[in-house]
């Protein structure tokens, strides 16, 4: 399960493994905050994100590394 967290206090993208008792923190070199996520079914290790100015990222290893897609 993943999710994303807009606040200023504590910002960034979010994994938890036990049905969201608890989570922790993806290492992100995304900049802005987050506003969305999609995960593909067919491949759950890829992610994608986008921020408040409307610019992708992309995760290939579940979160762990990021790149800019536009």
């Amino acid at each position: 399960m993943y999710g994303y967290r807009p606040l200023k206090s504590a910002p960034g993208i979010y994994r938890s493994a036990d049905g969201g008792k608890t989570w922790e923190a993806l290492g992100t070199n995304t900049r802005g905050t987050i506003v969305k996520l999609a995960i593909p079914g067919s491949k759950p290790s890829i992610i994608y994100a986008a921020n408040e100015e409307n610019a992708i990222f992309q995760s290939q290893d579940a979160g762990k590394t990021w790149k800019e897609l536009n």
